[in-house]
């Protein structure tokens, strides 16, 4: 069998949206499709995102520790977000500085990785960013490259696919139970 699946790059907000919205005690059904996400190796973020998880102190940590598998070491990542992702948008790691982690320009970076070193393999990965951010640009389309701070935007710019975490339920059958 050959042909291309997604390869999901999700971010911290939208791991919080699904955590907020979708309680595991509630809808286990969406919990249970994350995991085969996970255990096919199709949904998978940078170490960064676990970073930001953990300082958050909330009840993704526990989920965070039992899917470590998932999170993918920044090391490689390192030159991709400096150049050009941190160049040509500055403020992607650093609008919120009260923070101690910034996994946005990691996000982006992983994806532009993946898509720019495929892989040889009988089913190739099209990798497709989830974040719950909105996007800058559409609230005000003159704001300079230099203040764009939302992934949405960074995406469109390097030619990444960015849904949010509904978009992945819907294109990946998620069940609601």
């Amino acid at each position: 069998m050959s042909g291309t699946e997604n390869l999901y790059i999700i971010d911290t907000s939208s791991l919080i949206q699904i955590k907020d919205r979708y309680p595991a005690q509630t809808l286990p059904g969406i919990w249970d499709d994350l995991n085969t996400l996970i255990v096919n190796k199709r949904l998978i973020a940078p170490e960064e995102v676990k970073k930001e998880i953990l300082d958050g102190n909330d009840l993704l940590v526990p989920w965070v520790h039992e899917h470590d598998r998932m999170f993918r070491s920044n090391r490689h990542l390192i030159a991709l977000t400096r150049i050009p992702v941190l160049e040509k948008f500055p403020e992607i790691a650093n609008y919120n500085t009260e923070k101690r982690h910034h996994a946005d320009p990691f996000v982006v970076a992983l994806g532009m990785k993946i898509r720019d070193n495929p892989q040889k393999a009988l089913i190739t990965f099209a990798p497709v960013i989830v974040s719950d951010e909105k996007s800058d640009l559409v609230k005000n389309p003159k704001l300079p490259f230099s203040q764009v701070k939302k992934i949405p935007d960074v995406c469109e710019y390097f030619g990444l696919r960015c849904i949010n975490h509904l978009e992945m339920f819907k294109l990946e059958g998620f069940r609601f139970h």
